[in-house]
């Protein structure tokens, strides 16, 4: 193993690891159309924010740097909840 004073400046901050283009992605927990669970600020009749668990519907997903994310559909209504917004896995649980 070389001497950190042996290196040359120039060298010291390289590596000599090759960082994979195609990292082995992970499995996605949702499928579309599987229903899960979200932790949601609503705002109640009364004027106050509250915290709810709301249950939604898995419209699309894709992986970003093997991260799964995920667009959700209100069950009632079907429109897409936050105007389409993508919403990381680890913010969802199975419904």
């Amino acid at each position: 193993m070389a001497n950190k004073g042996t290196i040359p400046e120039s060298e010291r901050d390289k590596s000599g690891v090759v960082r994979s283009r195609n990292p082995n992605e992970r499995q996605p927990g949702f499928a579309p159309g599987d229903p899960v669970k979200m932790v949601v600020k609503e705002t109640w009749v009364d004027g106050k924010t509250r915290l709810v668990n709301k249950e939604f519907t898995v419209d699309a997903r894709h992986s970003t740097l093997g991260h799964w994310q995920y667009q959700l559909r209100i069950a009632p209504n079907g429109s897409l909840w936050d105007g389409g917004k993508w919403f990381p896995e680890r913010d969802l649980s199975p419904g």
